[in-house]
């Protein structure tokens, strides 16, 4: 009789999981379960890692010396970050606490992946299983893209899932963008750099296989028409095949300057055109509403407005110089000012709650960015890179609550944290 352990079963779970988070839309919609019944199922499986996680009993390193995911100090913080938007919110007269909740917790849902795979790969190699299935999503996924690509508009409304009325697919794939089986092409773009940046970090691979990837990967990137996703691909494209070669990542730098400023020269006045106008939108959140948002240094400036809409919305157009893509939004629709997401964290939580934020991504960087490496993948790599493309994303998305992303990250974070310790500790031995 085969017998399965505790680590084994946690870890097919795992993989059941994700093959559900990622397919799960798609069938529902299919299978010709009712809309309203299909986006509840989906929305509930957002739920699943939490429970999964508190019903494997976790258990918490006490130790100082330890400042992430698995230590008790990390989830203390994050408590402590909630409490505060409670506060805030009750403060300025939002009723609802739960909805001050559902918004934090959408930003920390997937940790508990992370703290799961800590566990169980900390008591046997499955990490290489779980690159095969990784292989597995990465093949699929473009097999389906070049299916959909080639097949037209009825094959692409055939593969798209269920979705719920805010999702963009059906709109960008009538304006030649795919997204695939998610319900939105950020899903799909983002997912493809995360999985291109931990391949193209492979160390068996050949120079010639690297390249012929980079294409492949490619492809169905600038299909999505991510604009932001292709500049985040090629610079970690540039990175990956310039990995300690420092003179050509100088020479590729002067080059790029002169470029720049070549063209800024000959095409300047276009530029500013497109500057004054992108003050409109994203960019005007940046050289509008946040200094005008700092410089007042006002309560709300340290403790934030909380995640009500209506609240947010007045606050950011009360200000002089406004924002006409804030201004013209529908009221208390936050879409939109979520798309510059370092921003909208700042005013959500104020520079407070923005520093205890950015203390805990930072340390679980500063945890898993360790030395250690096989002679199979460059982890230390996978990590800088991913967190370099968050920094970058989140100033056109809100890329750290985008459920593809966002839970592969935090799968990630727990292999690698959990092989950075087993190296410490086998250094130690």
């Amino acid at each position: 009789m085969l017998k399965v352990g505790k680590n084994d079963l946690f870890y097919y779970i795992l993989i059941t999981y994700i093959y559900v988070l990622i397919f799960s839309g798609w069938i529902l919609k299919i299978s010709g379960i009712p809309t309203e019944l299909s986006l509840l199922i989906v929305k509930g499986i957002d739920y699943f890692p939490i429970c999964f996680w508190v019903l494997s009993n976790p258990s918490f390193v006490l130790s100082d010396k330890v400042n992430t995911f698995i230590s008790l100090k990390f989830w203390i913080v994050c408590f402590l970050i909630l409490i505060l938007l409670l506060i805030t919110s009750w403060v300025h007269g939002e009723q609802s606490i739960l909805f001050s909740i559902q918004q934090w917790g959408a930003l920390i849902r997937y940790i508990p992946l992370a703290c799961i795979v800590y566990e169980f790969q900390k008591e046997g190699n499955y990490w290489d299983k779980f690159v095969v299935h990784l292989r597995y999503f990465l093949t699929i996924l473009l097999f389906l893209f070049f299916i959909v690509w080639i097949g037209g508009n009825n094959v692409m409304m055939f593969f798209l899932p269920v979705m719920s009325e805010n999702a963009t697919g059906v709109r960008e794939s009538l304006e030649g963008h795919y997204s695939v089986i998610f319900a939105n092409t950020i899903d799909f773009a983002f997912l493809l750099v995360l999985l291109y940046t931990v391949f193209i970090n492979n160390a068996r691979w050949s120079k010639y296989r690297r390249f012929l990837f980079s294409i492949l990967i490619f492809i169905p990137i600038v299909k999505t028409g991510s604009v932001i996703s292709a500049f985040v691909f090629c610079l970690i494209a540039g990175l990956a095949f310039t990995y300690r070669k420092p003179m050509v990542r100088v020479l590729l730098g002067c080059l790029l300057l002169i470029l720049v400023f070549y063209l800024s020269y000959k095409f300047w006045y276009e530029i500013q055109l497109v500057v004054e106008n992108a003050k409109l939108s994203r960019l005007g959140m940046l050289t509008l509403t946040l200094p005008d948002f700092l410089s007042e240094m006002s309560l709300d400036t340290l403790f934030g407005v909380g995640c009500d809409g209506y609240v947010v919305l007045d606050k950011v157009n009360s200000y002089k110089e406004q924002v006409h893509m804030l201004l013209y939004a529908l009221p208390g629709d936050l879409s939109a000012f979520g798309d510059v997401y370092w921003v909208a964290l700042l005013v959500f939580h104020g520079l407070i709650g923005f520093s205890l934020i950015f203390y805990l991504f930072y340390s679980v960087y500063h945890s898993t960015v360790g030395k250690y490496s096989d002679n199979f993948f460059l982890y230390r790599n996978i990590v800088t890179y991913l967190f370099l493309s968050i920094i970058i994303f989140a100033f056109f998305n809100q890329v750290l609550v985008v459920k593809t992303f966002s839970s592969f990250f935090w799968i990630l974070m727990g292999f690698i944290l959990s092989k950075n310790t087993q190296s410490v500790l086998g250094n130690k031995i």
